[in-house]
């Protein structure tokens, strides 16, 4: 059997074939080569911060040597801890004069640096982010490990972008991919990682994120089972019975849990600004916030540091009602005034540990209203940590995804849904910015997570052309001159006897000719006597099947305001500016326009009928219409309107618009 020339060219690797953006197939192996790096680095990463919390934590508040992270259960504190977490502060704000990044949790950082600097990060950030929220941690303060790990895996993958040849796009997936190894490798979470990564960090949902995000969470996921098993991080012992009828109190449950995004948002917000009116300098402010949560923690141990068992016996329901609500208070307040402070640490533990002591306070109330129904506290409050989280940062699937990853608990991803949803609407009412977003708004920043696919890049171009206006090869200069005046062109197409296009003629181009040929009769021998001569064929002209987006791109590329559309070399339109910018007004504007339902038009149904009755009854005189009786067809008007204030007042030529 032999192979034809044909099928032997398709059989060839097609590298140079664009997945996404301007990302080739064979870029997207660099990529995923680097993905596989920074799943190894991400998970180390990972890994040793761990041990390095643990050891700090070990040394500080223990009083002992070890590297594992220990519960605090049953830890009784004295007055050192004061004095342990102000010392810890005071290292943390030297290293902040060394990178001021480590401030806060890092993804707004992370988030600045994608918008606005190409997505680079100091490689000093790799190295003073984990060690400022190890110290900070281990010394007692009230965070997860979460945020600098993102922190130093972003600056990893930044780094890598750095030094080899890519584009801003393409470093910034690194940066996402780097992040997203190095939570996937602290949960043991790498689908939530994934889906975090694309709702808080890249803007984009393509095959080239997904792809290297998938690689670089699996092999850290991996590293994870190897150093700490593949035990979920708070597994659940409790045999949480869901039916339909507790469906509508998971509702309820989601309204609470937006209620309490909505606080803690905006209690962070004030306790950041106040901190911000205090009369000394940034650097005391980390100690003014060991200072707080050392003293909570006196009273309270379990807030202090990552509190990783606090949450787990929540959702296992080891706590009394009044322990319950001591320890949510006491850990609202204490993260408050620690992460206020500008101190260096992550936010999902505290979220977590918040949101869930206060679903398990509303499961008790819930089984003492209904205890008919049998409600589970711990479904509560596995709920509601997922809800809150949600709807504090608005990454909703996220949050649901992580919750039963981290548990085990995947039989509640319907309730969870659920109320994540209702938390979300809440927020919506309440909220502007939210925890990731709020310090960008401060800087001057707006941080839009829409991803919508707009007219542009769903339309083509042979859908909004107009008739194409076209010379022939053997017209002269003259001939030229006056067809682009009447139709009030500066761009026109040459083209053949079978309307194939030979080249492109501007405005410019015939000046040019002008000049070089000179005014004088004598003169004239030289002029080029046809458009052919004079046509450039610099410039590509729109492909019938071009993507409006890419013929937006096109013309801004080349400083033209209208292009010939070909298909197989054969004219057939024109593309303007102006039809792309009204294609797009009208397409949104006809998507977001209200359109009158059913119940509308049945109640209106009495009253048009009446209308139509008596008309009917009316005697109104006609005339056939004459043979040669023609309306012209009414201009567009919002492509009218978008000419107008762009100063473009040609002539359209005579026929409909091509559809």
């Amino acid at each position: 059997m032999t192979i034809s020339r044909a099928q032997r060219l398709s059989l060839r690797p097609r590298i140079d074939v664009k997945v996404s953006g301007e990302t080739t197939a064979g870029r997207m192996w660099l990529l995923s080569a680097v993905a596989v790096v920074l799943g190894l680095v991400g998970g180390g990463a990972s890994v040793g911060l761990f041990k390095l919390i643990g050891l700090i934590t070990h040394l500080t508040l223990l009083h002992d040597v070890g590297t594992s992270l220990p519960s605090l259960r049953g830890y009784h504190p004295d007055g050192w801890v004061v004095l342990t977490a102000l010392a810890g502060a005071l290292f943390v704000s030297l290293l902040a004069m060394w990178s001021p990044v480590i401030r806060g949790h890092g993804i707004p950082e992370s988030l600045e640096a994608i918008l606005v600097r190409d997505s680079r990060i100091r490689p000093r950030a790799a190295i003073a982010k984990p060690l400022s929220a190890a110290i900070t941690i281990g010394t007692g303060g009230p965070f997860g490990a979460e945020g600098p790990i993102i922190v130093t895996g972003g600056s990893i993958g930044s780094l890598i972008g750095q030094v080899l040849s890519v584009s801003p796009a393409e470093r910034k997936i690194m940066l996402a991919t780097g992040a997203a190894a190095g939570m996937s490798a602290t949960f043991n979470a790498p689908i939530a990682s994934v889906i975090l990564a694309i709702e808080l960090v890249l803007f984009e949902r393509s095959l080239r994120t997904v792809v290297p995000l998938s690689i670089a969470c699996g092999i850290a996921a991996a590293i994870h089972v190897v150093a700490f098993e593949s035990t979920p991080l708070f597994a659940m012992n409790a045999d949480l019975h869901v039916g339909l009828a507790h469906l509508p109190l998971f509702a309820v449950l989601g309204l609470a849990s937006g209620v309490m995004a909505v606080v803690l948002n905006k209690g962070l917000f004030a306790m950041e600004a106040a901190f911000r009116r205090l009369p000394v300098n940034i650097f005391w402010w980390p100690l003014i916030g060991a200072l707080g949560f050392s003293l909570i923690g006196l009273f309270e141990p379990r807030t202090l540091s990552m509190g990783y068992s606090a949450i787990s016996d929540t959702l296992n329901g080891r706590f009394t009602l009044a322990a319950l609500g001591t320890l949510f208070a006491a850990k609202l307040i204490s993260w408050w005034i620690s992460l206020g402070s500008q101190t260096s640490g992550g936010t999902l533990a505290p979220m977590f540990l918040v949101g869930a002591t206060m679903g398990a306070l509303l499961g008790h109330g819930a089984n003492a209203l209904f205890p008919g129904l049998h409600v589970s506290p711990a479904a509560f409050a596995l709920v509601a940590m997922a809800a809150t989280f949600g709807a504090a940062t608005r990454a909703l699937l996220a949050s649901v995804v992580f919750a039963a990853e981290v548990t085990g608990e995947f039989h509640m991803v319907v309730p969870m849904l659920i109320g994540v949803a209702f938390a979300e609407l809440v927020a919506e009412v309440f909220l502007t910015d939210r925890l990731m977003t709020e310090k960008l708004s401060h800087r001057g920043f707006r941080v839009d997570f829409r991803t919508e696919v707009g007219a542009l890049r769903m339309r083509l171009a042979h859908h909004v052309m107009r008739p194409a206006v076209c010379v022939p090869a053997d017209a002269s200069i003259e001939d030229v001159r006056r067809t682009m005046a009447a139709e009030g062109l500066a761009v026109i197409a040459v083209v053949d006897d079978q309307q194939h296009y030979l080249g492109l003629i501007t405005a410019a181009d015939l000046d040019e000719a002008s000049e070089a040929d000179g005014t004088d009769e004598s003169d004239r021998t030289d002029r080029p006597a046809t458009a052919a001569a004079v046509a450039a064929h610099t410039v590509r002209p729109i492909s019938h099947s071009d993507y409006l987006s890419s013929a937006l791109t096109h013309l801004t590329v080349h400083g033209l305001e209208s292009l010939p559309v070909v298909d197989n070399r054969v004219v057939v339109g024109q593309l303007d500016r102006a039809d792309i910018v009204a294609e797009h007004h009208r397409h949104v504007t006809a998507l977001e326009t209200r359109q009158a339902g059913w119940i509308h038009t049945l109640q209106h149904r009495p009253r048009t009928l009446r209308r139509r009755r008596g008309l009917a009854r009316r005697t109104i005189p006609t005339r056939p219409p004459a043979a040669n009786d023609h309306r012209p067809e009414q201009p567009d008007d919002t492509l009218r309107r978008l000419r107008a204030a762009a100063g473009d007042t040609r002539r359209r030529p005579s026929g409909t618009r091509t559809e």
